[in-house]
């Protein structure tokens, strides 16, 4: 199955037929891979062919000296390593308490019930500096998606360990205790949140302070 395109282009709908597009146009220039990559961004095919491109040609070009392919290439990848973020997050019972994080290790975030909207779910955030906020929906499935968003790539429970070590944010290893007591049944998770708040206002404050 093929789409017509102006100009004369038919871009194949099929993943397979994708496929065999790009390594085509691979295997005649970088400047062909290009064009056809740029072909199927115009179209609904778009994230189909980053997927393809990701699994199949991305570590061969992400080295190209042709920066445009170059960037492209580790784009695509970030696609794959944040699909399978989200899949593994969803394939859990619960995700409170789990940690992601970002491709580079300097922004992170955790899931757990919010405490200031029962029913709800929050994403809290936080970089070397503390932290930087949080994001509420009404499921974990929705966070996942904001996470996705956000930027975080891959499921890090030290995260919070190691960025909270940091003389800006001592008050994270607070949190990283908090966590391991609930993991061994010494803290409920309505004491965890409450501690949580507690922690993030006390941060939000003193940044309130430094900024007058």
């Amino acid at each position: 199955m093929v789409k017509y395109l102006k100009r004369g282009y038919f871009v194949p709908t099929d993943k397979n037929k994708i496929l065999e597009e790009l390594c085509n146009a691979y295997l005649e220039s970088e400047e062909c891979l290009i064009d056809v990559i740029s072909k199927y961004r115009a179209t609904e095919y778009r994230k189909d062919m980053i997927l393809v491109f990701a699994e199949n040609l991305a570590h061969f070009t992400i080295d190209s000296e042709n920066k445009q392919l170059s960037n492209f290439s580790k784009r695509s990848l970030l696609t794959i390593d944040k699909h399978k973020m989200v899949s593994e997050l969803l394939s859990l019972d619960d995700i409170t308490g789990v940690q992601v994080r970002n491709e580079t290790g300097v922004r992170g975030g955790f899931f757990l019930p919010d405490a200031s909207e029962p029913g709800r779910y929050r994403l809290t955030l936080f970089d070397e500096r503390g932290f930087s906020g949080h994001i509420t929906r009404d499921s974990y499935r929705e966070l996942v998606e904001e996470a996705r968003e956000y930027g975080f790539t891959s499921i890090d429970d030290t995260i919070l360990e190691r960025l909270g070590s940091s003389a800006s944010f001592s008050k994270g290893n607070e949190i990283t205790s908090c966590i391991a007591r609930v993991n061994e049944g010494r803290m409920t998770m309505k004491q965890f949140t409450n501690i949580v708040n507690k922690i993030e206002n006390a941060s939000n404050k003193a940044i309130e302070e430094l900024s007058l």
